[in-house]
């Protein structure tokens, strides 16, 4: 459960800060049975250089279509302390190929990216897929 301020509508009730969705209300608080459950399906997974592994912050980045392309780029920029993680996002993405990077595949634009399944929905967004 958030810590975060509940938004409410007149009608319905709570709604989830995150996924804007109705909550359950219990004796003292509320919750979100689906971001408590996960129920969102990710549609697609790619690479990101990680700079929030760092420092916690959400960071618009590339996202790599393969783990050997995000070290290429990494290498590139010269970012080698920086841990790259694979994400998923809940909308597919659209894979470009860079021609002035060596052929290297990304999403062709840059994501939000967030450090768990936790965040508000929107575009171009992803989240780290990080290992239990």
């Amino acid at each position: 459960m958030s810590d975060a301020p509940l938004s409410r509508s007149a009608a319905a009730g709570p709604t989830c800060p995150i996924c804007q969705r109705p909550m359950t209300l219990l004796f003292f608080s509320a919750v979100c049975d689906a971001c408590e459950r996960g129920d969102q399906i990710a549609q697609d997974r790619g690479y990101v250089v990680y700079r929030g592994a760092i420092d916690g912050e959400v960071y618009a980045e590339h996202v790599f279509r393969e783990r050997d392309s995000a070290r290429h780029w990494r290498s590139l920029q010269d970012l080698n302390h920086i841990p790259i993680f694979p994400v998923h996002s809940y909308e597919p993405f659209e894979w470009h190929t860079v021609t002035t990077a060596d052929g290297l595949v990304t999403a062709g634009r840059r994501y939000l990216i967030y450090p768990d399944q936790n965040f508000p929905r929107g575009p171009h967004r992803a989240y780290v897929i990080r290992r239990k």
